[in-house]
């Protein structure tokens, strides 16, 4: 039988691995791209919204809204606790 090779990758990429400390790292090079400007707010009607200080007479948040905030927060607490209740021997979750 052959005995395998001391490595089994190609030379190239053996020697750029073992003499790499010879080398400097370059920087990454710009490209001239940006971030696009944020949008704030994304929903400037809601910033006429009164408050808690005066009830409004109706509140005009839409149920996908709602759904955003409630997947945000609240998924994730309900989550932790039924996980944390299931690994728990004495059946209570602690928070």
């Amino acid at each position: 039988m052959a005995t395998a090779p001391k490595f089994r990758i190609d030379v190239d990429i053996h020697s750029l691995l073992m003499d790499s400390s010879r080398q400097s790292v370059k920087p990454a090079a710009a490209k001239g791209l940006a971030l696009p400007e944020p949008v704030f707010p994304q929903y400037p009607e809601k910033l006429a919204d009164p408050g808690p200080e005066i009830a409004p007479e109706k509140w005009d948040w839409s149920m996908s809204h709602v759904y955003r905030a409630i997947r945000g927060c609240f998924f994730p607490y309900i989550r932790r606790a039924v996980f944390l209740c299931d690994k728990d021997p004495s059946g209570k979750a602690s928070h």
